[in-house]
């Protein structure tokens, strides 16, 4: 049973009534940050899903989170069900603010790895060809790596309306923002039980997704993203 709020049945006036939330901004250091890695190791499974409603699972996915020195590392790797890697990024971050200290990728298209100091991320840049080009490029120091952005989610203070923008950074494409939206509980069928989970919609600019959020386990349980007609939806195992 969803639980949204009857907003489209409301009267002008009771809309205007309403006093209006303001977003929340993400960066490095938000108290939000300071518990959204732990050690472990987490599954997903994303499928595309056809006009009919067959799915095909198409990518797996798998994250590490490994404690180091004052902070975490956090493998990421995703590859096709047959094994063959489509990406296997590694980044090291802050335990406490999650600020970025190194990340390196690897695709079939190349690999990179930068280091992060004094509002600059420093390194080497390599193509599929094997040439070597430097990077140094300015990287907002109060910026969340844009592979962590979807970790922080869960750990938001969720409610009913909440509303807030993540402060992110991508090695390739520079500074990017999601914008996260509270939509309300919604039961969702997982291994058997139903979980009264948060509906939140992301928007990333390009594209947009939905999420469901275990309110007590604070973890996603499933997402969807629409683009185009493309349909996927990612299950956590």
């Amino acid at each position: 049973m969803r639980h949204l709020p009857l907003l489209a049945v409301l009267a002008p006036g009771v809309l205007h009534a309403q006093p209006a939330q303001q977003p929340d901004t993400i960066r490095v250091g938000h108290p939000s940050v300071a518990h959204a890695l732990a050690a472990g190791v987490d599954s997903t499974d994303t499928y595309f899903v056809a006009p009919s409603g067959e799915r095909r699972l198409g990518v797996v996915y798998e994250e590490r989170v490994v404690p180091v020195s004052g902070g975490f590392l956090v493998v990421q790797r995703n590859a096709r069900p047959d094994g063959r890697l489509l990406s296997l990024d590694s980044v090291a971050v802050d335990g406490r603010t999650l600020a970025t200290r190194w990340h390196s990728d690897l695709t079939p298209r190349g690999s990179r790895r930068v280091t992060f100091a004094n509002g600059r991320m420093a390194g080497t840049a390599t193509d599929s060809a094997g040439t070597v080009t430097p990077v140094d490029l300015p990287a907002p120091s109060d910026a969340i790596d844009y592979s962590l952005g979807s970790r922080l989610v869960p750990h938001l203070p969720l409610r009913e309306g909440y509303v807030a923008t993540l402060a992110l950074h991508d090695v390739t494409r520079g500074p990017q923002w999601t914008t996260v939206r509270v939509l309300g509980r919604e039961d969702v069928a997982v291994k058997g039980a139903t979980v009264s989970a948060w509906k939140v919609a992301l928007e990333y600019g390009t594209f947009s997704a939905t999420q469901w959020i275990d309110p007590t386990a604070k973890r996603m349980l499933r997402t969807q993203v629409e683009r185009g007609t493309t349909r996927m939806v990612a299950e956590r195992r």
